[in-house]
């Protein structure tokens, strides 16, 4: 019979299996090595170093879970930052008021 989880490690499975997810987004999508067009016969018997390397399209290819995740990462604090702001105004506003009373 096996345990439940403790709410602990449940947690810290989720936390392992969101960065596993996360660095998924922003690996390039490759195609597996059967599945290239390009057989081992058609090429020559030694290339260089360059030919090898990617070529300046696929280094610019963005996916779109990394996509998503530079446009939330990047409007989500600055909501979060601009709400705190204007909560913290309001309040200070709200002392003001009361100190005039």
């Amino acid at each position: 019979m096996t345990e439940p989880l403790t709410p602990t490690l449940r947690s810290t499975m989720k936390l392992l299996a969101l960065l596993l997810t996360g660095a998924a987004a922003f690996a390039p999508a490759v195609k597996p090595l059967a599945a290239r067009t390009v057989s081992q016969k058609m090429m020559p018997e030694a290339l260089d170093v360059v030919s090898q390397m990617p070529s300046q399209l696929l280094s610019l290819e963005v996916t779109e879970a990394a996509f998503m995740a530079v446009v939330l990462g990047t409007f989500v604090p600055c909501v979060f930052l601009i709400t705190l702001y204007i909560q913290s105004e309001a309040a200070l506003l709200g002392e003001r008021v009361d100190e005039r009373v």
